[in-house]
């Protein structure tokens, strides 16, 4: 149907639905902000890590062709991660918060539900990397590339000098 086959009544009826989705998505927008605010960012899971640079890298070592290493879920907080090949890594709701992945390679890396709070990936390759609700808050992302990849994540405050998005 196009707009003038449209009668008044219904477009006034499709513009209220319209502005009424729009408020609904507005307000789960800052109910997801508000969530931050109810997360206790100083305990053990947000601030400490479970494993350190050489268990990852005696993990990765140890795979088998075409194997990931699932780290889904674990505390990596503070570890320093520059430079490694990770796209052999499962990173799904991994705490990485204030971890230092300068110039690592995350391509095709799932990161999904992750928390990188004030996380540096400076130069970091995120190429096809899926970051869907992903917490970025404060990270440092000057010069990564995240050509290719799927990107919906909270980047409030994060630094994004020349960052790549094509």
């Amino acid at each position: 149907m196009t707009g003038r086959g449209m009668s008044k009544a219904f477009k006034a009826a499709l513009a209220a639905a319209v502005l009424g989705i729009g408020a609904q998505l507005c307000s789960l927008t800052a109910a997801a902000q508000d969530m931050l605010g109810q997360v206790d960012l100083s305990s053990d899971a947000f601030t400490k890590a479970e494993m350190t640079r050489a268990d990852i890298e005696k993990g990765l070592a140890g795979l088998q062709p075409g194997a990931l290493l699932d780290l889904s879920a674990k505390a990596l907080n503070g570890l320093d991660l520059s430079r490694l090949d990770l796209r052999r890594v499962k990173l799904q709701s991994a705490r990485l918060n204030n971890a230092n992945l300068a110039n690592a390679n995350l391509d095709g890396v799932v990161l999904d539900q992750a928390w990188l709070l004030k996380a540096d990936l400076s130069n970091a390759s995120l190429k096809g990397a899926s970051l869907f609700a992903t917490q970025l808050v404060g990270a440092k992302m000057d010069g990564a590339d995240l050509t290719g990849a799927r990107v919906a994540g909270d980047f409030s405050r994060a630094s994004l000098k020349a960052a790549r998005f094509d």
